[in-house]
């Protein structure tokens, strides 16, 4: 039953992590998503999207600047993205979720719902009413109007009927979160004037490689940069990675727990055959054959394992609803019983060989002539060395009874006890490196590219800021240190579609270079890691930016970690995705000098300024770049995969605990058995002259020397695997690849050891002072 649990958990974590990593694909095909959204493209081109080759599902929605009025006036704190739907969008196609309430009933004008950020925000609750403003566009195009919010084209009563999710939320950088309300189709057939853009959601038959007709079609009806095609894929790309953290934990989990529970199997089974051993000698003197003795001896050991596979199987399956791990869990259909047949199956395949093989090698050493030789005891090189360098009897004692082989059927597996010692050791060490690095990772921006403090975004990315007037007010600001401009696009490099980062070469103020250097000219680029991979380029390489004639080759003299920001639920630059390019190659920008304004600004604090303080003062002192609807600024936005890291919390120190606890707890069993064991040693050892103090000591000796060697061997261990791991966590990551020390871990792992051996020792010595002398002198 035990053997079973144990190897039972591992397999439902490894299959868990399978689960959690495929978790967000399951979920996208479960609300029927989009594989393409478009943005910018004239209404009357819908309907000949929507029939392109390819498209097997279209969708729009219209964008509409909706208020919330308190006695009759607009609210401008209460800002939100008005998500009207006309023809199904978020309803029978990238369907919205409700987490609490229901998805609103799309024939009923009267109802809405809205995501998670708005209700957190502004403390919305299922039942509540609003009373809902829309904005004419034209008056918010109309740069003389006084007071754009005084009048509305519509004005309605909603209640709210659900909070959930908008599928491109559940796995969202910090950059995409803003407040969205979802409205139904019946209220977008009413107030369809008051739209004044549209996003039209595609499903692609052959998902990417049917894009080609969309986009030859757009470029043959659009002008360049007016509109923009975001790829799906790279949600998901972004997704998988986000989860990669908690399914790796869970594998290493698995993983850990069930080559452990393997090897405890594989000494129950030895010790069985030990204690057997007697009985097969008898077998023989009765005349039983050798392959009789070894078939009796099989039988116990394989009723065990047959029901460890058992309860195995039974233990994998009964705990997977607790899967998947992450934001999609309890989402649509991704809760409730899951059978992994490949992971459970070649799982329990391994576990019984390796069972097998260590019944195998039971019996063989079971056999009949094996079990009458007699065993020669073999004096231990430390022991005698410890003797002979007049260390305390006490001490001398304790050592020998570590390095007695155990053989015999009372024998102690002190080998196999070192070992689990010394992997629990190496586990805590990996562990509390790795906490102490996801810590790191988690409270400083700079490591997933985030170089300055705060960042001015206009138009949630869609808009551009007065270049000359952010100048003005960034250099008047007494707390800003140094600052720099960015512009905001997407565009083919070596044929993949990539989104930039357009800023001045040699500014101050930029994302960090891993490796080579920042561009110096407008030839030059700065590729992320991933999409350096993706096209297999390098430094010193050439990538081709653009297409056909006005196609450009740029010398790759960098790879950067760039920030997660940029045009809200559209692709932008995170981590290794994207690249840096002069603002001049900007799609729609060209001549930087008359296009619009760059849509980011990054500033950095003069040090020694309060933060805090500062970015208050920094707000209203933007303030005339624009209004609250569509100037933010941003603290640091950290990426989907940081989001998701920081949700792995305790679960590396979890695991380590539990297996130093299993470890623990057999000291103490071992301990126990240990002094039965050599409680004919000790009962001589007192009738020689050992008071109560040294037999105490004994023990604790003991104790400490099953320590140390353990030790020894996991604490170097666990610094290497503990350096190894985070390297390679970072650089699947692509963030900057800071390992901390580990000198703490190492400090406090020997520490806590320490301490909890004294005290599972104390027991075993005590009774070791209790024995009683002469009753077992005299039974021996």
């Amino acid at each position: 039953m035990l053997l079973g649990l144990s190897v039972g958990v591992g397999l439902f974590a490894l299959a868990g992590a399978r689960r959690t990593q495929s978790s967000y694909d399951h979920f996208l095909s479960t609300v029927r998503s989009s594989d393409a959204a478009i943005s910018g493209i004239d209404p009357a081109d819908n309907a000949h999207v929507a029939g392109l080759s390819g498209v097997v599902g279209s969708r729009t929605y219209l964008g509409m600047r909706a208020v919330v009025l308190v006695g009759g006036t607009a609210d401008l704190s209460q800002f939100f993205e008005a998500a009207a739907s006309y023809d199904g969008a978020f309803f029978d196609q990238d369907r919205f979720v409700a987490t609490t309430g229901r998805v609103p009933d799309r024939n009923r004008a009267d109802e809405i719902a809205v995501n998670e950020d708005a209700a957190a925000r502004y403390g919305y609750r299922v039942g509540q009413v609003l009373d809902i403003g829309v904005v004419d566009p034209a008056i918010l195009d109309d740069p003389q109007a006084v007071d754009p919010y005084g009048s509305f084209l519509h004005r309605s009563t909603m209640t709210i009927v659900g909070i959930g999710l908008f599928p491109d939320e559940v796995m969202e950088d910090d950059a995409d979160r803003t407040p969205r309300t979802l409205f139904t189709p019946a209220f977008a057939a009413i107030a369809s004037d008051a739209a004044f853009y549209n996003l039209q959601y595609l499903r692609l038959a052959n998902g990417d490689s049917d894009l080609d007709a969309v986009t030859d079609y757009l470029s043959a009806v659009s002008k360049a940069g007016s509109v923009d095609v975001h790829y799906v894929s790279v949600d998901r790309a972004h997704a998988r990675r986000g989860l990669r953290p908690l399914s790796i934990t869970l594998a290493v989990f698995g993983l850990v727990v069930a080559f452990v529970a393997a090897l405890l199997g594989v000494v129950a089974l030895i010790r069985l055959q030990r204690r057997e051993a007697h009985e097969a000698e008898v077998l023989t003197s009765l005349g039983a054959s050798p392959a009789a003795i070894r078939s009796s001896a099989l039988v116990a050991p394989a009723i065990t394992l047959l029901g460890a596979c058992v309860v195995t199987g039974l233990t994998a399956v009964m705990l997977s609803p607790l899967m998947p791990l992450g934001p999609v869990h309890g989402l649509g259909s991704s809760a409730g019983f899951d059978i992994d047949p490949e992971t459970i199956g070649l799982g329990l395949l391994a576990v019984v060989v390796v069972w097998s093989a260590g019944l195998a090698l039971s019996v063989r050493r079971s056999a009949p002539l094996a079990s009458r030789r007699t065993t020669r005891y073999r004096r231990s090189r430390l022991v005698q060395r410890a003797a002979s360098a007049g260390a305390p009897p006490s001490f001398v004692t304790g050592v020998r009874m570590t390095v007695d082989d155990g053989a015999g059927p009372g024998g102690v597996p002190m080998r196999y006890l070192i070992g689990s010692t010394a992997l629990a050791a190496a586990l805590l060490v990996v562990a509390l490196g790795f906490a102490t690095n996801l810590r790191g990772l988690t409270q400083h921006p700079e490591v997933y590219g985030w170089n300055w403090d705060v960042a001015l975004r206009g138009g949630q990315g869609f808009g551009g800021l007065d270049a000359a007037l952010t100048a003005t007010i960034l250099d008047a600001d007494e707390d800003v240190g140094s600052w720099s401009t960015a512009y905001l696009g997407d565009d083919l490099l070596d044929g993949i579609d990539v989104p930039l980062l357009g800023m001045t070469p040699s500014t101050e103020v930029r994302p960090p270079v891993v490796s080579g250097r920042f561009i110096a000219s407008a030839d030059e680029i700065v590729l992320g890691a991933s999409t350096a991979s993706t096209i297999h380029a390098g430094i010193g390489d050439t990538v081709s930016i653009g297409t056909g004639g006005s196609a450009r080759e740029l010398h790759v003299v960098g790879i950067g970690v760039l920030p997660a920001i940029g045009r809200v639920h559209v692709q932008h630059p995170a981590l290794g995705l994207g690249a840096i390019v002069a603002p001049e190659l900007m799609p729609g920008v060209g001549d930087p000098t008359t296009a619009p304004g760059p849509a980011l600004a990054f500033i950095e604090f003069r040090h020694g300024v309060d933060p805090a303080a500062a970015t208050t003062r920094l707000a209203a002192a933007t303030a005339p770049l624009g209004d609250v609807s569509d100037l933010d600024l941003l603290p640091a936005q950290r990426p989907s995969e940081i989001v998701n890291t920081s949700s792995i919390g305790a679960a590396p120190l979890v695991v380590a605990a539990s297996l130093a606890a299993v470890a623990a707890l057999a000291l103490g069993f071992a301990l126990v058995a240990s002094v039965r064991r050599n409680q004919r040693d000790l009962a001589v050892l007192r009738t020689l002259g050992f008071e109560d103090r040294q037999m105490v000591s004994t023990i604790v000796w003991h104790a400490y020397t099953i320590l140390g060697c353990g030790l020894i061997v996991g604490l170097p261990v666990g610094v290497v695997a503990s350096s190894w791991l985070w390297r390679a966590f970072a650089d699947e990551l692509d963030v900057v690849g800071t390992n901390r020390s580990s000198s703490v871990a190492v400090a406090l792992v020997a520490a806590g050891a320490i301490a909890v051996v004294t005290l599972i020792s104390i027991a075993p010595a005590f009774a070791a002072r209790r024995l009683a002398t002469s009753t077992i002198l005299h039974a021996t």
